[in-house]
């Protein structure tokens, strides 16, 4: 059982149990129960906290996504009898966007000696490997970079010989599906434009993906990456310059400053496409958006599988998850 959480807990079911002890001991004077029973009753509380779990869930930024994710999650496993209050207790921390309050978190959940991380988004994912390294404590995550990779190339085993207690899934976005989508609503463009945030790396296997994409489909592709939002409007001008319309991608610092380039790339009359349902809200001609609910529903079922004790972790390969939806809005371009 975990140390400063559960220790509140077993205190109070000792405690408990004493005072049933007491009055059981009276009823067996009285005749009234056997020591059988007693014993009985006994191994049910044992068993009571032997099958209580703690999650520590550690999540990078403040995004509706990543909540609908975490909030899927934690639902989730009450279809498998895990129910928050109950017989789980959920440890959520944010590390609003801060990479040292990351590793805080993940070091505090395995200095708790919690039963699961559940490490949402890239450095979150990170953070929680590291802290575990060495530890029993299994990692589940969901991120568009695999952390067990570095550069796209796999770990040296030797270097790192416990990284068989975290998985997890790597957020693919359904490139295909997005393009597929732009051409259907603009059959003669052929010039796609993408901005983005130079210091986000996780984005770049789904710029891998655009290139590859956009050539089978005949189009030609301009990448703009920006360092701060005092540049953006300036970097999607030129773009809108070159692009007959633009993809932004589920990027913080375009997101939050999505209306400079809604605005910006409208006096050039060129639309933008996003990459999550809420961008499509706030003003883009359509999205193609990883399915969040869904993706939290899968980690859940991993993380339900190794609490339970039905699968060891090792056993668990890290798979992509591309499940998406289209939300394809009118457009008058």
């Amino acid at each position: 059982m975990k140390k400063n959480m559960i220790a509140v807990i077993i205190a109070a079911s000792m405690l408990a149990a004493v005072v049933t002890g007491y009055f059981a001991h009276r009823k067996m004077m009285d005749g009234e129960v056997n020591a059988a029973e007693l014993e009985e009753y006994e191994a049910s509380e044992e068993a009571a906290l032997k099958n209580y779990y703690v999650v520590g869930i550690s999540q990078f930024s403040e995004d509706d996504n990543m909540d609908i994710c975490r909030e899927a999650f934690v639902k989730e496993l009450e279809q498998y009898g895990l129910v928050e209050g109950d017989n789980l207790s959920i440890r959520y921390l944010n590390a609003d966007s801060n990479e040292s309050k990351a590793s805080q978190i993940s070091d505090s959940f395995v200095a708790d000696g919690v039963d699961l991380i559940y490490a949402i988004e890239e450095k979150s994912a990170n953070s929680a490997y590291r802290s575990a390294l060495g530890t029993k404590v299994p990692v589940i995550y969901s991120s568009l970079k695999d952390p067990l990779k570095d550069d796209g190339e796999e770990i040296d085993e030797a270097f790192n010989p416990y990284k068989g207690n975290i998985t997890g899934i790597i957020e693919k976005i359904d490139v295909e599906s997005e393009i597929a989508m732009i051409r259907k609503t603009l059959p003669k463009l052929n010039k796609l434009g993408i901005i983005y945030d130079s210091e986000n790396d996780s984005l770049l296997p789904a710029l891998e993906e655009y290139k590859k994409v956009a050539a089978k489909y005949g189009m030609l592709l301009y990448v703009s990456a920006v360092e701060e939002d005092s540049n953006l409007a300036e970097a999607t001008s030129e773009l809108a310059s070159k692009a007959e319309c633009i993809c932004v991608l589920n990027d913080d610092l375009i997101t939050e400053n999505l209306t400079t380039v809604l605005e910006t790339a409208s006096k050039s009359k060129v639309p933008v496409f996003g990459s999550t349902k809420e961008q499509a809200e706030d003003g883009c001609s359509g999205a193609v958006s990883i399915d969040y609910e869904k993706l939290g529903q899968t980690c859940a079922d991993l993380a339900a599988q190794i609490l339970m004790g039905e699968t060891d972790i090792t056993e668990l390969s890290t798979t992509e998850f591309t499940d998406s939806n289209t939300y394809n809005q009118i457009t008058n371009y």
